[in-house]
């Protein structure tokens, strides 16, 4: 009985020099799908206080999936439940993380336009921005589009609380015969 040798595979010589490209990590993180779960898990803010946040308006969900979440929430649930463990009530939290938020994008864009004399501004920087800019865009649409039926809901119930003026002041309103 012959016993044969499985034929062996010849390995490619590695390469001499070998380059990583550049990772746009904000597509990335743009493309990011999480559940509140694993947004609470990721971040250390209970779930419950997720759904709280998402209701509420503080966190943006995906503009590919509205009922999930993409690294933009990430980054501001971190920042966010730094500042409300340090006593900071939510609604400032909210206010100085997107402002921190907007002084790091602000800066990025110095950064990607401050180049040398004689020298071109990175494209992969302004590359960036221009998908951390669309992001933000899309989640602004998203909640004004979920403000709009709100509102428009609020300004109803307000209306049928109050009533006719006639009615709230007390004067006489027509009688029905």
């Amino acid at each position: 009985m012959s016993t044969t040798r499985p034929a062996r595979r010849r390995r490619r010589s590695s390469p001499q020099h070998f380059e990583f490209k550049d990772l746009n990590l904000s597509q990335v993180w743009s493309r990011l799908a999480l559940t509140a779960t694993q947004l609470s898990q990721l971040t250390g803010v209970s779930r419950r206080q997720v759904e709280w946040w998402r209701r509420r308006g503080y966190l943006p969900s995906s503009p590919e999936a509205p009922d999930r979440f993409n690294g933009d929430a990430v980054t501001l649930a971190m920042l966010v439940k730094q500042a409300v463990d340090s006593g900071v009530p939510l609604a400032r939290a909210y206010e100085l993380a997107t402002g921190h938020l907007a002084r790091q994008l602000a800066d990025g864009i110095d950064q990607a336009t401050a180049a040398a004399p004689g020298e071109s501004a990175d494209p992969s920087a302004l590359l960036d921005i221009e998908q951390k800019l669309l992001a933000t865009r899309n989640t602004i649409g998203l909640v004004l589009d979920v403000m709009a039926p709100l509102s428009k809901r609020v300004q109803r119930d307000l209306q049928l609380d109050e009533g006719p003026l006639e009615a709230r002041e007390g004067g006489d309103s027509p009688a029905k015969e």
